[in-house]
């Protein structure tokens, strides 16, 4: 069995560019600009409302180097920052047409707005922007000023492409080979010189003559070579297959065609699509919620680890308290059986010290060490060792004892239910962390119709219904086809339903189930 990488696809390619917006062009020409909004956590992303020219509404998403499409999937948006500037140049605009540049990951949409030409520019390579344009090139607005090498885009100046390829389908075939064999190998000339993304590339050609050097080729042969990725280029074009590509139930990657040298292969699934726009949606939707997911759960997992944090500086806590209190024990247990004998000590101690200074300390019996600056001495009774202070009476001393021993067993009670609840919040959280695994973040699909009150029957009859007077009436006036239904109860408020019928007669029971709710 052959062994096959897997890594996920984070953009689009060229031939991705061409397919989109050839399917973007056919279905949002002639539609107008209703609202613009940013979307959370995604600063350079934008989400176009769009009123299509049969009334429907589209959401078309923009994010640079990452991809265009249309999204049926309600998500999290936000204004302020350059999307308020973006919304006061294209609300209203009318899309006039959508277009590649060339064949590079750039997309112009040509719109009209109070009879000016303005454009908006989508860069699709990496750190691409978003840009606003007028008639003559001049930036409006953009996502992100940008200063480099061989451009500066910022408002005010006029707008200046990426470095770009030579679009190879405007080449003469005398060209092509002339620069594919500029490269060392027929795969990098396709890749670095003509610009052909390196998944055709994979797709076409084997391995043996993906790696054929170009010095040791015919030019007819890096011809054979290069027509047979351009052939597929034109028919990907023309007739697309979009295809997801899943490993292990996981999305990868997607594209306008069925990959071939994963067919087969153990681990990898294909699902086909009615457009590419669908399947750029749908892949997206699912990147998109694994990042949620991993962001939810790095939430839990810093949680997770600031609680152990904490719950291991307790348990050095309660250990350290408990080495003292079990000292102090100790301490006091000589003091109380040799009371009078320690008593003896500590006057004798006194008493050298007044007479002849620290050195006659020594002399005293039991004495092992002294701290004259502390004013300590540490004497042995019966094998165990206690520090004494000179300065005190040992009645005192016994009791500032017995009181530092009861602060630290109400310490240590303390710290004992701080430990218990740490360990019960810890466990809780690691089950949450488990789930945040299991489960990923649903995001909300948003059909035209969501707006309306609406009813898929028993038979997959779809019903739209007014939810005011307004609604009804615009129900009617738009969407209401010689071969639909129209049912609308005598009372007043009632919604007015349409079933849309597309041919076919729905049965009695899928009336009634309507019936009820335009009641």
């Amino acid at each position: 069995m052959s062994r096959v990488r897997a890594f996920l696809k984070k953009g689009f390619t060229s031939l991705d560019t061409t397919v989109i917006s050839k399917e973007l062009n056919a279905r949002l020409s002639n539609s107008r600009v209703v609202n613009i909004y940013g979307v959370k956590n995604r600063p350079e992303a934008l989400l176009l409302k769009l009123r299509l020219s049969d009334g429907h509404t589209s959401l078309l998403y923009v994010e640079p180097s990452v991809r265009i499409n249309i999204t049926n999937y309600q998500l999290p948006t936000l204004a302020g920052g350059r999307v308020a500037i973006f919304r006061r140049f294209l609300r209203t605009a009318k899309i006039a047409s959508i277009r590649q540049y060339g064949f590079e990951r750039l997309i112009v949409i040509d719109m009209v707005k109070g009879g000016e030409e303005m454009h908006l520019i989508i860069e699709l390579i990496p750190r691409g922007i978003v840009s606003v344009v007028d008639s003559e090139r001049r930036i409006l607005i953009c996502s992100r000023d940008i200063k480099v090498r061989d451009r500066e885009i910022r408002p005010g100046l006029t707008y200046t492409f990426p470095p770009l390829f030579t679009d190879p389908r405007s080449l003469s075939n005398d060209v092509l080979v002339e620069r594919v064999k500029r490269a060392d190998s027929v795969a990098r000339g396709l890749i670095k010189v003509l610009g052909i993304p390196p998944e055709v590339v994979n797709e076409v050609l084997s391995a043996e003559e993906r790696s054929r050097s170009t010095k040791e080729m015919s030019d007819s042969d890096v011809l054979k070579s290069i027509l047979k990725v351009m052939d597929f280029i034109s028919s990907i074009i023309e007739n697309p297959v979009p295809t997801l590509v899943t490993y292990n139930s996981l999305p990868i990657s997607f594209h306008p065609f069925k990959p071939r040298r994963l067919w087969g292969v153990e681990g990898f699934k294909y699902t086909l699509f009615n457009s590419f726009n669908e399947v750029v949606d749908e892949y997206f939707k699912a990147m998109l919620a694994r990042e949620v997911g991993a962001e939810i759960f790095k939430v839990y997992s810093t949680a997770t680890h600031k609680l152990e944090r904490t719950l291991s500086e307790v348990k050095d806590v309660i250990l350290n308290v408990k080495k003292e209190m079990e000292a102090l024990r100790g301490s006091l247990k000589v003091l109380e059986e040799n009371f009078h004998v320690i008593e003896g000590i500590l006057t004798c101690i006194q008493e050298s010290i007044k007479s002849e200074g620290w050195s006659a300390v020594s002399r005293c019996r039991g004495v092992r060490s002294f701290n004259p600056s502390k004013g300590t001495v540490s004497i042995v009774v019966n094998g165990e060792e206690v520090e004494l202070d000179v300065l005190r009476p040992l009645v005192i001393q016994y009791g500032m004892l017995r009181k530092r021993l009861s602060n630290l067993e109400r310490k240590l009670r303390r710290a004992e239910e701080v430990r218990k609840n740490l360990e019960r919040r810890l466990g809780e959280s690691t089950i949450k962390g488990e789930s945040v695994k299991q489960v990923k973040p649903l995001l909300r699909r948003v059909n035209w119709y969501s707006r309306y009150r609406w009813l898929i029957t028993s038979n997959g009859f779809l019903a739209i219904g007014g939810r005011n007077a307004q609604q009804n009436e615009k129900l009617v006036r738009r969407f209401l086809e010689d071969s639909d239904i129209f049912m609308h109860a005598d009372v007043h408020g009632a919604s007015a339903f349409i079933i849309k019928c597309r041919g076919s007669t729905p049965p009695e029971k899928d009336l009634r189930e309507v019936a009820v709710l335009a009641a």
